[in-house]
């Protein structure tokens, strides 16, 4: 039998076979300009890097799978703010 493992190029992540949930992906920049095509250059295929999921969705390449984190929940009042309050309020319903 014969295992293939895949290695991310940037992250060293090291991944069996082509259908894991963690997939790699090839990456190759590539530019045209009117002068220079740098998809036809000789470089153009050695430049290629294997990259993970993880490292595609740090680079914003690929939407993440992660689930957002939730807002944190707002702080409670100090005891301060609750004297404010209830100062402002008495004065106000003392001015009406």
């Amino acid at each position: 039998m014969i295992t293939t493992i895949y290695i991310c190029d940037r992250c060293k992540h090291k991944q069996k076979g082509h259908h894991t949930p963690r997939q790699m992906w090839e990456i190759a920049l590539v530019y045209d300009t009117p002068t220079l095509s740098y998809t036809h250059s000789p470089l153009a295929v050695r430049q290629k890097q294997m990259w993970c999921r993880t490292c595609m969705e740090e680079f914003l390449i690929l939407p993440s799978t992660q689930k957002p984190k939730p807002p944190p929940p707002p702080e409670p009042p100090t005891l301060e703010d609750i004297i404010r309050e209830l100062i402002i309020h008495t004065v106000e319903e003392i001015q009406s």
